[in-house]
């Protein structure tokens, strides 16, 4: 049984025996549970998990997660053994002394409470990172995965070098450096999507799309919402490098598309190609970075396109 609970106990449970996953993004309950073959129960309500937190209880397992839209924290009882959680995440998981902001006191007060930080000093690897467009090879790729006829005489390029298609009621806007827009209207891409498909459906196809476009790679792509208003759905994905968000100049997304009424009307990918290099970057000391916060903010650690990480924070 789902009921409510409130910060306090969230904070409580934090400390807590358990596994703490934490998204980097607001993924909607149902593709939650669509990403380990479940389906939320029909009296669940329509949240949105960035951050959830599984407790041992016996020999089973307590869930509690804050849902990113309301901001109301809930909790209940799974009837997943907590050892079959351990025993399946025991290859990855690696004891490195962590701990969230509001444990750490003085110091840390102005950063969000929930930042969970090591205590110690990172080095990580840099990477090189280009845009995936930049060979004609690539370009009739990315024109045949949207549709399109890349020997279309209905093209054209313009003056800062942005190629040009037009077909039908569908108009493709694509450059060297990786930016792609796409317009179009039903039925002028190689996708359409019926009322009775779910949201995962959508969010793996797009997924794939964007994974086919941007080609070979140690990129990874990540999605960080999906929101359904009425007939329209938009579905955003960011790329990560290593687990590490991938900073894109001006802030932009790796893939953000529309549906509408099962339609993709609006599509926009910057596609790019990470490869890591021999280098590494030392970050500035936690605490060092910390002081810099105010206003509650989050630190995170970031690769920017120039494949060097740095703190963030937002």
């Amino acid at each position: 049984q789902l009921r409510e609970t409130d910060e306090a106990e969230w904070r409580e449970k934090l400390s807590d025996p358990g596994v703490y996953l934490d998204y980097m993004g607001a993924i909607p309950i149902e593709v939650l549970a669509g990403w380990v073959g479940a389906q939320a129960p029909d009296d669940f309500p329509q949240v949105s998990i960035r951050r959830l937190l599984l407790i041992k209880r016996d020999d089973s397992a307590d869930l509690y997660f804050r849902d990113e839209i309301s901001e109301k924290y809930y909790a209940c009882r799974t009837e997943v053994r907590f050892a079959d959680i351990v025993q399946a995440l025991d290859d990855t998981m690696v004891q490195n002394g962590g701990a969230f902001a509001f444990e750490l006191g003085t110091g840390y007060e102005n950063i969000d409470p929930y930042t969970l930080l090591s205590g110690e000093s990172a080095r990580l690897s840099c990477f090189s990172i280009a845009s995936t467009l930049q060979s004609v090879e690539a370009q009739k790729r990315l024109m045949l995965e949207l549709g399109f006829n890349p020997d279309s005489e209905a093209r054209y390029e313009e003056g800062d070098g942005t190629n040009v298609i037009v077909e039908s009621d569908a108009v493709l806007r694509f450059s060297a450096s990786g930016n792609v827009q796409y317009r179009g209207t039903a039925g002028s891409m190689n996708a359409q999507f019926s009322d009775e498909e779910d949201m995962d459906t959508m969010i793996t196809w797009a997924r794939n799309l964007l994974v086919n476009c941007a080609g070979e790679g140690e990129q990874y792509a990540y999605l960080v919402s999906a929101k359904r208003d009425g007939n329209t759905m938009t579905i955003r994905f960011a790329w990560s490098l290593h687990g590490v968000p991938l900073l894109l100049n001006g802030d932009k997304y790796a893939m953000s598309v529309t549906v509408v009424d099962g339609t993709v009307t609006n599509l926009e990918m910057n596609l790019r190609s990470c490869v890591q290099t021999d280098s590494s970057a030392e970050l500035l000391p936690e605490s060092l970075a910390a002081a810099a916060v105010t206003n509650n903010g989050e630190m995170m650690i970031n690769y920017g396109e120039d494949g060097i990480p740095f703190w963030v924070a937002e």
